[in-house]
């Protein structure tokens, strides 16, 4: 599951609509939404939110109504409609390219305001007063066929973190490119971190090359290395634009 987010909309001293993004969602506001959407699945949420965001939107300018512009074919599936909790509150289950129209309507009248999820790696939520018109980038001619194969893998499911790893440290300009964070580095990776990280290689050019690179960087990634599982990977944090090999600690 992506990250949720909150969008809250409101009227500012003028009567015009605004509104607020937030991140740090609290998940009592959206846990009733949850429940329902286990019962239209009859799963987990968790196992059918695979690269989905759950957004909570609420209005302080009226009641609230939502409806899709346009967007990807899994809003033909009635278990991932929006979930309208009161008269001004509604959870969206998105993906990327998701839009959605946002009405708030009072005495005052009715007004609007535009959503969209972005193709971004980390997808952002955008708003605006009038429709959004954002192409998908694997449609545009990319001469860089790692980029268009890695944007592809991200809208069909969620990376692993050794998956993002991968691709942060060895597609670098890449992950920038496209709105890709943080991630965590692996320096004790598991028997199955190898595997996965060997398999998701294959999706790209140069595959034994770019795997390699880890082997270089942190001696535990080589392939030859015995493995002994560690009770929990040591993990860091470094930012994209600081990418660079670590040396090894010593314990």
């Amino acid at each position: 599951m992506l990250s949720p987010r909150s969008v809250t909309l409101y009227l500012d001293e003028e009567n015009i609509l605004q509104y607020a993004i937030r991140s740090n969602t609290d998940i009592g506001d959206y846990l009733g939404s949850m429940r329902i959407l286990q019962e239209r699945t009859g799963k987990a949420p968790r196992a059918v939110l695979d690269n989905f965001m759950p957004v909570f939107v609420s209005s302080a300018a009226g009641t609230l109504t939502v409806a899709p512009v346009s967007g990807t074919p899994h809003q033909l599936d009635s278990a991932y409609l929006p979930v309208q909790s009161t008269s001004t509150e509604s959870t969206l289950f998105l993906q990327r390219g998701d839009h959605y129209v946002l009405r708030a309507s009072a005495d005052q009248g009715a007004k609007q305001v535009f959503l969209f999820v972005s193709y971004d790696i980390n997808p952002k939520i955008l708003l605006a007063p009038t429709p959004i018109v954002m192409r998908n980038p694997v449609d545009d001619p990319i001469a860089d066929h790692d980029a268009i194969r890695l944007l592809q893998i991200l809208q069909s499911r969620e990376l692993a973190p050794v998956e993002q790893f991968f691709a942060a440290f060895t597609m670098p300009h890449v992950w920038k490119k496209y709105g890709g964070g943080a991630v965590p580095v692996i320096t004790k990776p598991s028997a199955r971190d190898k595997q996965t990280c060997e398999l998701f290689a294959q999706n790209f050019t140069r595959a034994e090359d770019r795997f390699r690179t880890f082997a270089q960087a942190w001696p535990d990634w080589d392939p030859a290395q015995p493995q002994i599982e560690p009770a929990a990977a040591l993990i860091t944090t470094i930012n994209e634009d600081s990418i660079a090999p670590r040396p090894r600690m010593r314990m």
